[in-house]
C-alpha cells in the first residue's frame, strides 16, 4: 500500500501529476481539486494517496487532503461507482459539499457531476448515507484542544480510511509518543499513516 508521496513535482496537468521520489517517477490521477493546490514544478510536493490494482493495470490516486482520499475510497465502494467517476465528483464539488449532497438526498446536485446519472446518485445516497451520517467530525475540523480527544479523532479518521481500529489506536499511541501530547490531528493521522505503511 502506498499511503502517501513525497517528492519533486516534475509535471502537472489538470489529471495528471507526475513526482520524482528519489529518481523513480510516479504517475497519479488527481482530480481538479488537488491540481489547484499544487506547487510549481521541481517544488517538493506531498500527495495522500489510494492504489488501486486491476488485471491489466495498476493506477494510483493522489489527493490534497485526507478528506479527498476518504471521498474517493467510500465512492470507489458504491457498486457501479469507478475511480474516474470518483475523480469527476471531487473535480466538481469539494469533499464536503459531496458528503452534505448525500446526507440531504441532493440527487440534483449530485447529477450536475459529469458520468452521474439518476439511478447513480440515488444508489450513491443509497449506500454512503448511513456512513457519512454516523461520522460525527469530518477530517477538516478543527481538532478538539484535549490530547485524548485528538488521539480518539485520528483513530476514527484512520477507521474510516479503511483501517482496523485496533491497528489504527496503536499507530495513533506511537504517533503521539513521537510527537507529544501538543500534537494536532493532522499530523497525528500523517505520522500514524507512515507506521501503518
Amino acid at each position: 500500500m502506498i499511503d502517501t508521496l513525497s517528492g519533486k513535482l516534475m509535471k502537472k496537468l489538470p489529471t495528471y501529476a507526475l513526482i520524482d521520489v528519489n529518481g523513480v517517477g510516479y504517475g497519479v490521477n488527481i482530480p481538479l481539486s488537488t491540481y489547484h493546490q499544487l506547487p510549481q514544478p521541481q517544488d517538493i510536493v506531498t500527495l495522500f494517496t489510494h492504489l488501486v490494482v486491476r488485471e491489466d493495470e495498476i493506477l494510483l490516486y493522489g489527493f490534497s487532503t485526507l478528506d479527498e482520499k476518504r471521498i474517493l475510497i467510500a465512492l470507489i465502494s458504491v457498486s457501479g461507482i469507478g475511480a474516474r467517476t470518483a475523480l469527476a465528483v471531487l473535480s466538481t464539488l469539494s469533499a464536503e459539499e459531496f458528503e452534505q449532497a448525500v446526507i440531504c438526498e441532493d440527487v440534483k446536485r449530485l447529477t450536475g457531476v459529469a458520468g452521474v446519472g439518476k439511478k447513480s446518485a440515488q444508489r450513491i445516497i443509497l449506500e454512503l448515507k448511513e456512513k457519512f451520517s454516523a461520522q460525527v467530525i469530518p477530517l477538516s475540523s478543527p481538532a478538539p484542544l484535549h490530547g485524548e480527544d485528538v488521539k480518539e479523532d485520528a483513530v476514527l479518521a484512520l477507521v474510516s480510511l479503511g483501517y482496523k481500529r485496533t491497528a489504527a489506536q496503536t499507530a495513533v499511541q506511537k504517533a503521539a509518543a513521537t510527537l507529544g501530547n501538543t500534537a494536532g490531528i493532522e499530523d497525528l493521522i500523517k505520522t500514524a499513516l507512515r507506521t501503518l505503511a
